[in-house]
C-alpha cells in the first residue's frame, strides 16, 4: 500500500522564506502597518518628535532597507511625532500658586503681570493670554494677571506748591481737592502757597 507523503506545515514554510525587508523612511505608519500584515513581519512602532517631519512618517527602521529576515521576524518603525502640545485649561480665580503649578505640570511657561481688582483678594488670577481652550505646544509662555487687591495710590508732597499747581497734582491722580485757608501758618509762606496736606505725602489711598 502507499500513502501520501505529509504535507508541508504552512507556518514552517512561511517562518523558512525569506523575505527581502522593504524601505519604508518616508512612508506613513497606516500604510507600513498593513504592508508589515502582507509580509507577515511583526511590527513595533515608536514615536519621535520631529517638528520638521509630517507626523506619522516613518523615520527609520530596523532592520534596514534590503535586509533579508524570515518570515515573523521582528520589524521597528521610529515614526514622527509634531512637536509635543497640551491643552491650555482655565486658571482664573484660581490661586496664582495653584495657577502656576497646574500650568507648569503641563509644560506651559508661566508669567504673572500684576493687576487690581476691588472685588477679588490679592493673589487671585483676574485673566489669562492666551485664552484658555486652546492646544499650544509645550513651552508656550502664558500670562497671568494676578490680582493686588483694590489699587492705592502714592499721596505726593505738594506742599510749598502753589494751591494751582497742587490741585491739579492731586487731580490728575483721580482725587478730588478741598482747600481750607489759614492765617496762621506755621512757617511764612507766600500768599496761595499749600502748607500743609491731609492725607501726608506717602499714605496710600483708593482712587
Amino acid at each position: 500500500a502507499f500513502t501520501d507523503p505529509e504535507e508541508p506545515n504552512a507556518d514552517s514554510a512561511s517562518a523558512d522564506r525569506l523575505l527581502l525587508v522593504p524601505d519604508f523612511t518616508g512612508r506613513q505608519q497606516s500604510e507600513v502597518q498593513l504592508e508589515a500584515a502582507r509580509l507577515d513581519l511583526e511590527l513595533t512602532v515608536a514615536e519621535e518628535i520631529a517638528p520638521d517631519i509630517a507626523p506619522g512618517s516613518v523615520i527609520r527602521q530596523e532592520p534596514a532597507s534590503g535586509a533579508r529576515v524570515r518570515g515573523g521576524a521582528a520589524l521597528t518603525i521610529v515614526v514622527a511625532r509634531g512637536e509635543a502640545e497640551a491643552f491650555l485649561i482655565a486658571v482664573q480665580n484660581r490661586t496664582a500658586l495653584d495657577a502656576r503649578e497646574a500650568l507648569t505640570e503641563l509644560g506651559f511657561v508661566v508669567v504673572e503681570v500684576p493687576g487690581y481688582d476691588e472685588n477679588r483678594p490679592a493673589g487671585i488670577v483676574l485673566s489669562q493670554s492666551p485664552e484658555p481652550g486652546l492646544v499650544l505646544p509645550k513651552g508656550t509662555q502664558v500670562v497671568i494677571e494676578v490680582s493686588r487687591g483694590a489699587r492705592r495710590l502714592a499721596i505726593p508732597s505738594v506742599v510749598g506748591l502753589p494751591e494751582e499747581d497742587a490741585s491739579r497734582i492731586i487731580t490728575d491722580l483721580g482725587l478730588n481737592v478741598a482747600t481750607e485757608p489759614v492765617t496762621d501758618a506755621p512757617v511764612i509762606r507766600q500768599p496761595g502757597e499749600v502748607v500743609a496736606q491731609q492725607p501726608g505725602a506717602g499714605s496710600s489711598v483708593e482712587p
